[in-house]
């Protein structure tokens, strides 16, 4: 098993009648251990996923510095990739932001939604994006749907960031 244990040994005092005894305490670090891990691994790579657009748009920011005034297309293509990885940086951003309330214990804001409604809206913010990546996207649901108690910001979060990684 991937068990990890902690063990501390502590002699006790030279003036004690039991001065070659030891105090041991053993304490199971296996989750933390997971836990460091885990956070290990995930600056990496959000380290890697911010360093990725970081990396497009100087690269596009210094093809526009070369390009002569005359050179339209290759400007108003460096502006699209400029555009699309701020978005993309924004995007990773606010998931950043938005683990952080989660893990801080802010509360669910619940009241009555309608999950077609935030589909929709998800939906139509990544719209274009499916469009440039040559996705159809469509929603295929009852006219009808019953209000659910939800947080209408984190579960709009969820239909985006499934979205987002079913059209990358």
């Amino acid at each position: 098993a991937d068990v990890r244990l902690l063990l501390r040994a502590v002699p006790l005092a030279e003036s004690s009648p039991a001065k070659d005894k030891v105090i041991c305490i053993v304490t199971d670090v296996s989750e933390r251990r997971h836990q460091e891990e885990f956070y290990r691994n995930f600056i990496q790579n959000i380290s890697h996923e911010l360093l990725t657009p970081l990396a497009a748009i100087a690269g596009h920011v210094a093809n526009i510095k070369e390009c002569s005034i005359e050179e339209v297309d290759g400007w108003r293509r460096s502006q699209e990739i400029i555009e699309h990885e701020v978005r993309r940086l924004t995007g990773l951003t606010s998931n950043l932001l938005l683990l952080s309330r989660l893990e801080s214990g802010v509360p669910l804001r619940l009241e009555p939604t309608n999950i077609g409604v935030v589909v929709e809206t998800a939906v139509s913010e990544l719209i274009r994006l499916a469009q440039v990546k040559a996705v159809k996207l469509s929603i295929q649901s009852p006219s009808r749907l019953p209000r659910i108690p939800a947080d209408r910001d984190r579960i709009k979060q969820v239909f985006i960031n499934l979205l987002d990684n079913a059209i990358k």
